[in-house]
């Protein structure tokens, strides 16, 4: 870790354990943070304590919310394989593009079929795999600094693949709770009559993160961001990897670099 996180980290500490984040006894008590969550968050809030501690509550209320303790890994990944079979993929950006350094996540969005999500555990259910992915996408410091990018095949994509309420409940997590740097989110061949879809999601986002969802063709895609043998095989790739693997992998990275934090700290 640069001296300057260390600092951030060990003052959000402070901060979290003395109380100053004005805490409820209920999210003190059942949502206590990992030390990674917390060098997580001085990271991507940059030594913003205010922001940090903004974020940390964010976080506790989503983890009460959709009772994040309450399931395992192996669980959440079984609910997504069931519910949502080829969607993610993985893609590897070599050196020289636009998004080297940082993790990117391939969706392959015309499989999506939001009304799959019924009840209340499969909200839940949805909500651990999506903090579990975003987990293994920040397996590292590295990650964690240069972010996340997420890289959706729209081709075939239609309104029975989007819900709004869907999307502005997802975007409570990844936008204001969970700890993590988004880079960008590339939207590819979207169909002309669903760009009404991208202006419904920009009403409930921060102007900055709306800034960086870029609506772009395939040609573009393979010209600024990635090579053929970098992209998987639903966006016309070569790039072939098991998502189940690549994630628990990252996952047991991240689990190590977890033990070398709490020993720091």
């Amino acid at each position: 870790m640069e001296p300057e996180e260390i600092a951030w980290t060990k003052e959000l500490i402070a901060a979290y354990d003395n109380g100053k984040g004005d805490y409820d006894s209920e999210e003190r008590a059942l949502y206590l943070f990992s030390k990674i969550e917390i060098v997580q968050t001085a990271i991507v809030s940059k030594g913003n304590l205010k922001k940090g501690i903004k974020r940390l509550k964010r976080y506790a209320k989503v983890k009460k919310k959709y009772a994040l303790d309450k399931y395992d890994v192996a669980t959440c990944m079984n609910f997504a394989d069931e519910k949502f079979p080829g969607i993610f993929h993985t893609c590897s950006p070599g050196s020289g593009s636009k998004l080297e350094g940082s993790t990117s996540i391939a969706m392959h969005y015309a499989e999506f079929v939001p009304s799959v999500i019924r009840t209340k555990e499969d909200w839940c259910l949805m909500v651990k795999f999506f903090v579990t992915l975003m987990d293994a996408a920040t397996c590292t410091l590295e990650h964690m600094r240069k972010g996340v990018n997420f890289v959706s095949n729209c081709n075939g994509f239609g309104w029975k693949n989007f819900s709004l309420d869907m999307e502005r409940k997802m975007a409570d997590v990844y936008q204001d709770a969970y700890p993590m740097k988004i880079k960008s989110m590339i939207v590819v061949d979207l169909p002309w009559f669903m760009t009404a879809m991208v202006k419904l999601v920009k009403v409930f986002l921060k102007p900055k993160l709306a800034q960086r969802i870029k609506l772009i063709s395939k040609d573009v895609l393979l010209t600024d961001f990635f090579q053929t043998h970098e992209l998987p095989t639903c966006m016309g790739g070569t790039h072939r990897a098991d998502f189940r693997e690549w994630m628990l992998e990252r996952l047991e990275a991240r689990k190590t670099l977890s033990a070398s934090i709490d020993k720091a700290f």
